[in-house]
């Protein structure tokens, strides 16, 4: 659960751990961002490589909705992880998988509050 965990302490350091969790509603936990979505993504990106993480792929919805004449607030999803880690994790438990890789969507409110959510590491 280690594994699990370190990204957790990445993100509350990221975003200066002084914001309490918005909801863990599902699992779910959010934490409120002084950055726009790209730098709130940008700052995770640079922290989780920095800590050994592999980026597997950041997918940007807005784009994505907008492609399709669709409006959306800033909206974008980083997919990351770490086969070192991963690996031993599910061979010990395989149905861990389904949460491998790990992800973070960063996302802005109607009040245009910035938000990071990823799921609580327990």
């Amino acid at each position: 659960m280690r594994s699990l965990i370190v990204p957790a302490l990445v993100i509350a350091a990221l975003l200066g751990g002084a914001s309490a969790p918005a909801s863990t509603d599902g699992g779910l936990v959010s934490k409120r961002s002084a950055h726009t979505v790209d730098q709130t993504l940008d700052r995770l990106e640079a922290a989780l490589k920095d800590a050994g993480a592999k980026i597997v792929a950041r997918l940007d919805h807005t784009a994505e909705a907008k492609a399709i004449g669709r409006p959306m607030r800033p909206t974008a999803l980083l997919i990351f992880g770490n086969p070192a880690v991963g690996a031993p994790l599910m061979l010990r438990n395989q149905t861990i998988g389904i949460d491998l890789p790990m992800k973070a969507l960063a996302w802005e409110d109607e009040r245009r509050q910035v938000w990071l959510t990823y799921n609580a590491p327990g």
